[in-house]
């Protein structure tokens, strides 16, 4: 296993603490500005887990999550996505996407794991 995390956000800045963060703990970074370039990454390097910002341009969380599910090793691929989203309706979309799946609010202090929001 190569320990690879593909970092997908838009902002610069949380992509940099990102990867700094998960350097400092021992993992290689692969790093894409959307749900496209992801795609392409993703296709290139087969990384052991996906961390995905949910509001991004060109292709958001929603879809790119989808798309990589139907890449191969994509539907067993964990898939962190990072949000500020709160409304019931955005947690909902996302929580329609298919498992193994962990969604972290910034903001709101949740998170949800195989099924279970926890505060």
């Amino acid at each position: 296993m190569t320990n690879l995390i593909l970092v997908v956000d838009d902002d610069r800045l949380t992509r940099m603490q990102l990867r700094e963060l998960l350097k400092s703990a021992g993992y290689s970074v692969a790093e894409a500005i959307n749900g496209e370039e992801a795609l392409t990454v993703y296709t290139q390097l087969q990384p052991d887990m996906v961390l995905l910002d949910a509001l991004m341009p060109q292709m958001d969380g929603f879809k790119c999550c989808e798309r990589l599910r139907q890449l191969p090793g994509g539907e067993d691929i964990p898939i962190l996505i990072i949000t500020a989203l709160y409304e019931e309706s955005s947690v909902e979309k996302l929580l329609m996407l298919v498992l193994p799946i962990i969604l972290l609010n910034r903001f709101s202090g949740w998170y949800y794991v195989n099924g279970c929001i926890v505060y």
